[in-house]
């Protein structure tokens, strides 16, 4: 069969261009420790030909399009409570709710991550705050 078409100089390389960038960007995506590793993959190349009338002419069209895996999820926990102001919430940063822990830096925190020594200066100044009606 003869060759009618080159498709590695259509559109002066555009084509075959589109298509490396494409497939660049399916490996980085591969490569991603954020993504699903075994999640497939897509590359689809779409040549949209429109002829004339006359049949002489045919503009076409080229799209590359990639289909990727997307990022993972993450995952946390949230403690949620009542306290005397009211609801609560926080990110709960230890293993347990009420469990203290040590931080990244090495200070013992609550299980919001709130360094215990934040708590008593807190607990002070809310004492401070009392309001004593004679």
């Amino acid at each position: 069969m003869r060759q009618i078409i080159d498709l590695n100089t259509v559109a002066e390389g555009a084509l075959l261009e589109k298509a490396n960038q494409a497939m660049q960007q399916v490996v980085e995506n591969i490569s991603d420790p954020n993504t699903e590793a075994t999640k497939i993959r897509k590359v689809t190349i779409v040549l949209t030909l429109k002829p004339n009338d006359e049949r002489d002419l045919a503009p076409m069209q080229i799209d590359v399009k990639t289909q990727l895996a997307p990022a993972k999820g993450v995952n946390t926990k949230f403690l949620i409570g009542e306290d005397s102001a009211g609801f609560t919430a926080g990110e709960m940063k230890s293993g347990m709710p009420g469990q203290m822990f040590i931080d990244q830096e090495g200070d013992v925190a609550d299980d919001k991550g709130v360094k215990v020594e934040n708590i008593e200066n807190q607990e002070n100044v809310e004492k401070e705050k009392v309001v004593l009606f004679q």
